[in-house]
């Protein structure tokens, strides 16, 4: 087992070498990218695993806003977002990964034919606890063989940027816990431990594919569809004021809400509600690190008329509450 990063204090430097693990070429492309600066605070682990697996495993915190990019191979990824949310972009796509809007763990699974890039946004503040899987395209052949009997798998693997997502079993989150907050065991038992776990995930992830209530594979979104999203994002940009609804926005780009709804889910993975959500919670927690504004004020930004239920949001996604983050301005 070759352990690529482990530590409670984790700077740019140790991102730049753990990422050799799953792909190449990684850089910050935001200011704050120094190999001594850091950037996590908690647990995080990038482990080769004897069988070739890769398992990725954080229960971290956020110190900073930060954008990193790092080319990644062909593979198979599977996520378990057990707290927290990311925004990140696989080639030209955009998604958002994270737990669901009750706060519920949920699953990601994204797959890779070539080569990619792949861009990552931290935001600070943000405590992330996931575990992620990845396989090669030749670790699936050896493990797995032809695939004739499973189409849908077979399907998902043959396209570039396939994605899907479902909510976590009780049976995925236990591993995933197991993962994270491991027995303590003979060292020379951890590495049997961990692959046992992380192939159990994989089996569950690719199961799943073969069920008849499994979402369907996402594709790339067509140019068309890139424009009205770039519209209705436009339109759903944070202001003083109430936000549009979810009608006149599909009324003024041409589409229905049903439509509409869809296309932000292929393209995020979230439902509008949530991502026009979440682009009011930035830009409250942006006015209270850079202005200092009152928690008042920063739920009003956030469209809550009630600060004690934006302070619940808001700590749910970030991780502290709003008078925290407005003291570490």
């Amino acid at each position: 087992m070759d352990e690529c990063s482990s530590a409670t204090s984790i700077r740019c430097g140790d991102l730049a070498a753990a990422s050799t693990c799953v792909g190449s070429d990684f850089k910050v492309l935001s200011e704050t990218g120094k190999p001594d600066a850091p950037v996590l605070e908690g647990n995080y682990q990038l482990l080769k695993l004897r069988s070739g697996l890769v398992l990725h495993a954080t229960d971290a915190t956020e110190l900073q806003d930060l954008t990193t990019h790092v080319v990644h191979q062909p593979g198979l990824t599977i996520s378990i977002f057990l707290l927290g949310r990311v925004r990140v972009r696989q080639g030209e796509e955009e998604h958002r990964l994270g737990t669901a809007e009750s706060g519920a763990a949920h699953c990601y699974l994204l797959n890779r034919t070539r080569p990619d890039v792949f861009v990552r946004h931290s935001v600070r503040g943000m405590r992330v606890r996931k575990v992620n899987v990845t396989v090669s395209p030749d670790w699936i052949a050896a493990a797995i063989g032809d695939l004739p009997a499973q189409a849908s798998l077979s399907h998902f693997i043959k396209n570039h940027q396939a994605r899907t997502d479902w909510p976590a079993s009780r049976r995925l989150v236990s591993l995933a816990e197991q993962v994270l907050q491991p027995d303590e065991l003979d060292p020379a038992l951890q590495p049997l431990y961990l692959e046992s776990r992380a192939i159990e995930i994989l089996f569950a992830a690719l199961s799943s594919l073969g069920q008849d209530n499994a979402p369907a594979a996402e594709r790339p979104l067509r140019a068309s569809d890139r424009q009205r999203l770039q519209r209705a994002l436009t339109l759903f940009e944070p202001k003083d004021g109430p936000s549009p609804s979810v009608d006149e926005v599909a009324r003024e780009i041409g589409s229905s809400v049903s439509s509409l709804q869809r296309l932000f889910h292929a393209a995020y993975g979230t439902s509008i509600f949530e991502h026009v959500r979440a682009m009011r919670l930035k830009k409250a927690r942006d006015a209270l690190a850079a202005d200092g504004v009152s928690v008042a004020e920063a739920a009003r930004l956030a469209g809550y008329g009630n600060p004690a239920n934006f302070a619940t949001a808001f700590k749910r996604v970030y991780g502290v509450s709003p008078r925290e983050a407005r003291s570490k301005s």
